[in-house]
């Protein structure tokens, strides 16, 4: 049996040591904070893209079926861009006259697309990463513009404007031809 007098001494940490070790893992942190962010922010970049790319094959096929484009009831060209649920981003240059949603056309649009209509083309109506709307150009069908699926990207504010034939600033999306 150890006496008292012979036990070795038990030792907790310094402060020193604790402050070495809770530097470090600031440290740590500091570094991998930007690096995850920037991770999170490319996966919502993608996931928009991948969503205007599935709006934009929705809207080939419903006028494929439809013989008429997505531009008012029965192509009647009354309806200037299309969007889905969420948000309004904080500039829009396609809000230039009349608008609809994305689910009148894709959803539900036996009004829209007459007797060939053969959809729902979408299931839902989607909202983009950021909470805000994307938006259908459908305005260019008619009026020689760019026609755009695209949502306004994490800044909410749509730079691209109708002529632009690339994508301004951080907005994601696809352009129909």
């Amino acid at each position: 049996m150890i006496s008292s007098r012979h036990r070795p001494a038990e030792r907790g940490f310094t402060l020193i040591e604790m402050i070495v070790v809770v530097a470090i893992i600031a440290a740590l942190a500091a570094i991998l904070v930007p690096i995850v962010s920037s991770e999170l922010d490319d996966s919502s970049r993608a996931s928009a893209l991948a969503e205007c790319q599935r709006i934009a094959f929705a809207m080939t096929q419903y006028i494929k079926d439809a013989r008429v484009m997505p531009t008012g009831p029965l192509g009647n060209n009354t309806v200037t861009f299309l969007y889905s649920r969420g948000n309004a981003p904080t500039a829009n240059p396609f809000d230039d006259g009349t608008s609809a949603t994305l689910a009148s056309y894709l959803n539900n649009g036996t009004t829209n697309g007459g007797s060939l209509w053969n959809g729902p083309y979408l299931q839902d109506s989607p909202i983009d990463p950021w909470g805000r709307f994307y938006i259908v150009n459908v305005h260019g069908y008619y009026s020689g513009e760019h026609v755009w699926v695209m949502s306004a990207g994490p800044n909410g504010s749509i730079d691209t404007s109708l002529t632009d034939s690339t994508l301004q600033s951080d907005d994601v999306g696809v352009m129909i031809r």
